[in-house]
């Protein structure tokens, strides 16, 4: 992931107005061994995953904001936020 998408990833997330619970949650899954988030890819392919996906609310009302490819969809770090 590129320094501009990731800039723009965090831009995105700070507009987000999470709560302190969601904040730590973050902390959390972002502090996760690089391992265990590469374990998705090989666990399903990705339309399986995109099938099992529960949207959160605070997305949800910001579908159609942001459009993502079958290549984004294998990176690790948008496939970690969207697991989330």
């Amino acid at each position: 992931m590129t320094t501009f998408a990731l800039n723009n990833l965090w831009n995105y997330l700070q507009g987000l107005m999470l709560s302190q619970s969601e904040r730590e949650w973050l902390v959390r899954k972002l502090s996760e061994p690089v391992e265990k988030i590469a374990d998705i890819e090989d666990e399903e392919p990705v339309s399986q995953t995109l099938k099992d996906l529960v949207i959160p609310d605070k997305l949800r009302r910001k579908r159609g904001c942001i459009k993502l490819t079958e290549e984004d969809l294998k990176d690790e770090h948008i496939q970690y936020l969207l697991n989330r």
